[in-house]
């Protein structure tokens, strides 16, 4: 992703039923209640206790591309307005890697191999899915 296009940020799913789906920024905001598209999104898809590092994008259907612009918008929306916004500008969760899973602190493990896991483990639908959101948007010029 272009640094551009995306903001970096920490995902963690709950330890236990009925906790929350956290979003939080790299200065350390918390900005779940601004993209409830993406905490759906996680609550739907990914397993318990998952923390995972990657980068929030929105992409603008009228334009047919990633929108900075439209990034902006929600990460300053509040409440609400952000499910408002979501509908119109969906936004996506594009994760690189896996930090602590099931438990396990995984940091000890090389980049490589924490990659490969995110890959190949409980992530890897909605990796998956964000690979194919991209490959079937049409290539900026």
């Amino acid at each position: 992703m272009s640094p551009q296009n995306a903001h970096r940020a920490i995902l963690f799913t709950p330890a236990e039923p009925g906790g929350r789906v956290l979003l939080q920024t790299r200065r350390g905001s918390l900005v779940q209640d601004r993209f409830p598209d993406v905490v759906a999104a996680a609550v739907e898809q990914l397993p318990a206790g998952l923390v995972l590092d990657g980068e929030l994008l929105v992409w603008d259907p009228e334009a047919g591309r990633l929108s900075f612009e439209g990034l902006q918008c929600r990460a300053a929306a509040r409440s609400r307005s952000a499910a408002t916004l979501a509908a119109r500008l969906p936004a996506y969760y594009v994760a690189f890697d896996i930090l602590p899973a099931d438990g396990q602190e995984l940091l000890h493990l090389p980049y490589r191999k924490r990659r490969a896991g995110l890959a190949a483990g409980p992530v890897a639908a909605a990796v998956s899915a964000a690979r194919r959101i991209q490959s079937q948007a049409p290539s900026e010029s």
